[in-house]
């Protein structure tokens, strides 16, 4: 009887949910390997509760943060945003990161050592935007309301 398949999934759905060294996988998938052999009496030297001693530690070291695509100076121009993990060039960048790299701005912000006010949005775009709201009067009904309180 081969325990392979088995181990296979038990080490896939253990590495789904935890996370472990590269250098600790071999171990993870002998003493899941050999836990199965105890289980199953195909192997007198292991018992179960000899084998199994709790989830494996993970290493303390942070991970090391990644290298931008492109120097942070040049990820901002006057028409576009690049991203800094792939290079892509957007006028917009949120929608990239989220569907692309299943990033959040924050996370994104704090791999890279961003400031929260980084721009996500090419400047030229964002002034488009700008006098397209004000033309459509956004702000002059803002106004409007604001005063309607202050007046009641």
């Amino acid at each position: 009887m081969s325990l392979i398949p088995y181990t296979t999934e038990i080490v896939k759905a253990y590495l789904s949910r935890n996370e472990v060294a590269l250098q600790q996988l071999p171990a993870l998938i002998e003493t899941v390997h050999h836990a199965l052999l105890a289980l199953a009496d195909e192997d007198p030297l292991y018992t179960a509760t000899d084998l199994f001693q709790g989830p494996l530690p993970v290493e303390s070291e942070p991970p090391p943060s990644p290298v931008p695509f492109v120097p942070v100076e040049q990820a901002v121009t006057e028409d576009s945003v690049i991203c800094l993990i792939c290079g892509k060039a957007s006028k917009a960048i949120k929608g990239h990161l989220t569907k692309t790299h299943h990033m959040d701005i924050p996370t994104y912000l704090a791999n890279f050592g961003l400031p929260k006010d980084f721009p996500m949005v090419a400047p030229s775009y964002s002034a488009t935007r700008r006098q397209l709201a004000i033309a459509a009067g956004a702000g002059e009904k803002l106004q409007a309301g604001r005063e309607r309180k202050r007046e009641a």
